[in-house]
């Protein structure tokens, strides 16, 4: 979850989530909030291209599909290995 979908949940603006998170940091787990840097961000955001342009397919044939599951498959594998990190994008 982005801090920016939190502080819409929240109903604050992000720069306002941020800074009391800032304040408070003392109330949180070690791990609870990261800053991106702008390359995994990038990165995050190809990916997100590249997901939004799968699911606007929709085809009907059979053929079609399978030839959709085979390409979704690739994508996932190039996607994993083109991550900065060691954790895997897709299960």
């Amino acid at each position: 979850m982005l801090d920016s979908d939190l502080a819409a949940l929240y109903g604050v603006s992000t720069a306002r989530l941020n800074q009391q998170g800032n304040r408070n940091l003392e109330r949180f787990p070690n791990d609870f909030m990261f800053q991106l840097t702008n390359e995994e961000f990038k990165v995050l955001m190809d990916v997100n291209q590249a997901l939004a342009l799968l699911q606007s397919w929709d085809v009907e044939e059979s053929s079609e599909r399978e030839e959709q599951r085979e390409t979704w498959e690739y994508l996932k594998r190039a996607l994993d290995e083109d991550r900065l990190s060691d954790r895997k994008l897709f299960p």
